[in-house]
C-alpha cells in the first residue's frame, strides 16, 4: 500500500474539514489514506484529487446524518405536542437508533400508538411536514454525489495518462521502425 507522499501533506491538509461532533477525529485522514493507497502512481495532482474526494465523501456522510436527524427531530416534535418533549427525547432517540431496551421501546411505541401512529406512519408524517428542509438536504447530497463521481473520473484519467502516453510512444516507435523498413528505391524510367 502506498503511503501519502510527505511533501504533499501540507497541501492535503488544506482540504481537511474541521471535525464535527460525532465525527471520529481521524476520519478524513482514514478516507484519504485509503484512496491514496489505491493509486498505482501517486502524484501531486492525484493526491490532491484524492484529498478533494475524501472531503466530498465526508460531507456526503454528514449530509446523510443531517437528513436522518431532521426527520428524527420532526418525529420528536410531533410526539412532543402529545407527551412533552423533555420526558420523551432520550428514550425516543434510543428507539430510533435501535439501542433502546425492550421495555423502553415498548413504552415509546405505546405512546406513538396512543397518538394514532406507528413508527412508520410517524416517520411519514415527519417527512411530509419537513419537506422543504429535506429537499434542501437532498440537494446537498446530490451535489456531493455529482462531485464524487466527477472526482473519481478525474482520478481515473490522471491514473490512465502515463499508460496512454506509453502506448502512444510505443505506436510511434513501431511506425518509425515500419517506415525505416520500407525500401525506397526510385525506379528509373527508360
Amino acid at each position: 500500500m502506498n503511503a501519502p507522499l510527505s511533501k504533499h501533506v501540507s497541501l492535503v491538509s488544506a482540504f481537511q474539514p474541521a471535525p464535527l461532533p460525532g465525527d471520529p477525529p481521524d476520519l478524513f485522514q482514514h478516507i484519504y489514506t485509503g484512496l491514496v493507497g489505491e493509486l498505482s502512481r501517486p502524484s501531486l495532482l492525484a493526491e490532491t484529487l484524492c484529498a478533494q474526494l475524501a472531503e466530498a465523501m465526508l460531507w456526503l456522510q454528514r449530509h446523510q446524518r443531517d437528513k436522518h436527524a431532521a426527520i428524527a427531530e420532526r418525529m420528536l416534535a410531533i410526539m412532543a405536542d402529545f407527551m412533552g418533549e423533555d420526558r420523551l427525547r432520550l428514550r425516543f432517540t434510543y428507539v430510533l437508533a435501535g439501542t433502546a431496551s425492550d421495555e423502553v421501546r415498548e413504552e415509546v411505541l405505546d405512546l406513538i400508538y396512543q397518538k394514532g401512529h406507528t413508527l412508520e406512519t410517524l416517520r411519514g408524517a415527519a417527512m411530509r411536514s419537513s419537506q422543504k428542509v429535506l429537499i434542501n438536504i437532498d440537494c446537498l447530497i446530490d451535489r456531493q454525489l455529482k462531485t464524487i463521481r466527477q472526482l473519481q473520473k478525474s482520478i481515473a484519467e490522471v491514473e490512465a495518462k502515463p499508460l496512454a502516453l506509453r502506448r502512444l510512444s510505443l505506436r510511434i516507435d513501431k511506425l518509425v521502425r515500419d517506415a525505416e523498413a520500407i525500401d525506397v528505391n526510385p525506379t528509373s524510367q527508360a
